[in-house]
């Protein structure tokens, strides 16, 4: 049967050894019926490279799965709430790690096999840390298989929960936890701080191999550098295509004798004269020795052109100019008032 967060497909045997597990009962509250809910999903890879004890780990194996109920299921995989080892079990790991690569690499320095990361086995003592600052809400711990007394505890830690006691992997609960505890929005509080701390260094702890062994990093080869300086020299190889500066926009194709080309110079006014709503006409004049791009005036409207050669002027003025050429009154630019406008008197 698939789990309910549609990751994979727990076998109907390891499901019911997990609930026999863990008695039936929510690890968290001691309620029932309970989902079996995986630690983690996405990082088996990184597990199996931990330690060769973890090299047959699967996301389906036991001890990345515990008993949760739904409502408790649902807000582990949203990130409300984290399991981790506790403080003391921390530091086992923690100081089990420092002697243990110290011994790999002295082993490799009297040029003897590496056997690879060990892993102690700790007690199953379990924090609970909340994580997301929502309402505050106060939880009752029904007797367990594990812990066989009733106690509160809220999400707010401010009656935080004791240590728990279940079967779960250290290593798959801290990985689940370590984002969600290095998320600056969580519920700050000293026993997260401290947690964060100690599980990020172990996980960096656990991505180091010894000097001399086996390394992820990628061989470079000792020529590298000498082709690196050989490609690089000039005129190396005068066949290549080489551009020593970006090509210029090519004339424009307009078959009009007015559209300008390249090497033209530009004594245009882009700005058409026209009027704003008060008695004089409004435009912004450009200088002759601006720079403008002949592609923008290709295909342009002749009319338009000559209009944008017109110093500004007032309506007066505008309504008596002559006109410019020949049927001008029938081109696709006409001059109006607002008034006009606002009466309809335009075409």
């Amino acid at each position: 049967m698939p789990t309910t967060d549609g990751s994979s497909t727990i076998s109907d045997t390891r499901r019911s050894n997990v609930t026999i597990r863990d008695g039936g009962l929510c690890v968290l509250c001691g309620d029932d019926p309970v989902d079996v809910a995986h630690i983690v999903v996405r990082k088996a890879h990184f597990i199996r490279s931990i330690a060769p004890s973890l090299s047959g780990f699967r996301k389906d194996d036991q001890d990345n799965l515990l008993c949760l109920c739904p409502g408790h299921h649902r807000q582990y995989d949203a990130g409300y709430y984290v399991f981790v080892p506790s403080r003391s079990q921390r530091q086992v790991l923690l100081n089990h790690e420092n002697r243990d690569f110290a011994y790999r690499e002295s082993l490799i320095a009297n040029r003897q096999t590496d056997p690879g990361r060990t892993i102690p086995d700790i007690s199953d003592e379990i924090d609970f840390i909340p994580i997301h600052p929502s309402r505050f809400r106060a939880i009752i711990h029904h007797p367990t298989r594990y812990d066989q007394t009733m106690f509160l505890f809220d999400t707010a830690d401010y009656r935080p929960c004791p240590l728990l006691h279940f079967r779960a992997s250290p290593i798959c609960l801290m990985l689940q936890a370590q984002p969600h505890l290095a998320n600056v929005m969580r519920l700050a509080s000293a026993k997260a701080d401290e947690a964060q701390e100690e599980i990020t260094t172990l996980i960096q702890l656990y991505h180091r191999q010894p000097r001399g062994g086996a390394d992820n990093r990628i061989a470079i080869p000792a020529s590298y550098p000498l082709i690196v300086r050989t490609m690089e020299e000039p005129n190396n190889y005068p066949s290549a295509h080489v551009l020593p500066t970006i090509p210029r926009s090519p004339p424009p194709s307009h078959p009009s004798a007015s559209a300008p080309s390249m090497q033209d110079s530009f004594d245009l006014h882009p700005e058409v004269p026209g009027l704003t709503p008060s008695s004089s006409a409004s435009t912004i004049g450009v200088s002759d020795d601006t720079e403008v791009d002949p592609d923008m005036y290709g295909g342009t409207d002749l009319q338009l052109l000559e209009y944008a050669k017109e110093p500004p002027m007032t309506w007066e003025d505008l309504k008596n100019r002559p006109p410019l050429f020949p049927g001008e009154e029938g081109g696709d630019w006409q001059f109006c008032s607002a008034e006009q406008i606002i009466r309809g008197e335009w075409h």
